[in-house]
């Protein structure tokens, strides 16, 4: 059986991979680490005989500790980006006591409810928390099932915009322009906590996977839910005929693209240009 319960710098580090030193130091910033970290004591301690009960009091508590500050940052950016590092972790959380089957179905949707009694007690944003972590979504879906197990692979994938948003704009224009993908709002999905299949030109996955690999390095996206930053990528995309455009690992396409250093030089000087 796998380890259950981590530090939040493993949780990260397992989310993240390497690209954890952003997410720590902001957290330090505002005291969250140390937060964090005392909370996932508790659930450690009850490890051998972990039920519904304590898994609710930790969120609970966990979820007041960290309002608690965060709702008193003053800064715009830093407050977006605590939120969505927060909500990677409780994603995290909720995926792995899924997996080690410490919480049935009817724990998971009372634990729901409980939520969003104690957000409107509490006088919380719920609608910001369930946008979050996808709690009601994930419920209704698992509607349909007589496990709890389907929902781990529900928990999706997305990306994070860095940038200017007119930049973004800018980059999804130019892929409609140029017949690259079908529909502009289906690109913006990627970039959101609820993204949908995007269709893409077959032919021109080459480049899309150089455009990404572009905005990694510029540090302009940054992939939620999973730390390979063409997991949302491959889970979404399709072609123009709603077949799926990636079946290969990644690594396998880009290492076949940069064989070709002609044509993997004339996509990354073009996805450069259009984000200069």
């Amino acid at each position: 059986m796998t380890k259950l319960l981590l530090t939040i710098e493993e949780i990260l580090s397992d989310v993240y991979g390497d690209d954890t030193g952003g997410a720590i130091e902001l957290l330090d910033e505002y005291n969250l680490r140390e937060v964090v970290n005392e909370k996932l004591l508790y659930l450690k301690r009850k490890t051998n005989f972990l039920d519904i009960d304590h898994i609710s009091t930790f969120s609970f508590s966990l979820l007041k500790a960290i309002n608690n500050i965060v709702l008193k940052v003053e800064n715009g950016k830093d407050k977006r980006l605590l939120k969505y590092t927060l909500a990677d972790i409780g994603n995290y959380l909720i995926k792995k006591l899924i997996e080690q089957e410490k919480m049935t179905f009817e724990d998971f949707e009372e634990l729901g409810k409980s939520l969003r009694e104690f957000c409107e007690l509490e006088g919380y944003n719920y609608q910001d928390l369930e946008r979050l972590l996808q709690i009601d979504r994930s419920i209704k879906i698992k509607t349909n099932h007589k496990n709890l197990s389907v929902i781990k692979n529900q928990i999706n994938v997305y990306y994070e915009w860095n940038g200017n948003k007119d930049l973004l704009e800018y980059i999804i224009d130019n892929l409609k322009s140029e017949k690259i993908i079908v529909l502009k709002s289906e690109f913006e999905k990627l970039f959101s906590v609820t993204p949908k299949q995007v269709r893409i030109k077959r032919d021109s996955k080459d480049f899309i996977i150089v455009l990404f690999d572009v905005l990694k390095n510029k540090k302009l996206i940054t992939p939620r839910g999973n730390k390979g930053h063409f997991v949302p990528l491959k889970s979404f995309a399709i072609d123009f005929d709603k077949k799926v455009l990636f079946k290969k690992e990644m690594k396998l396409y880009k290492q076949a693209i940069k064989k070709k250093i002609a044509k993997y030089n004339e996509y990354r000087i073009r996805a450069e240009k259009w984000i200069a």
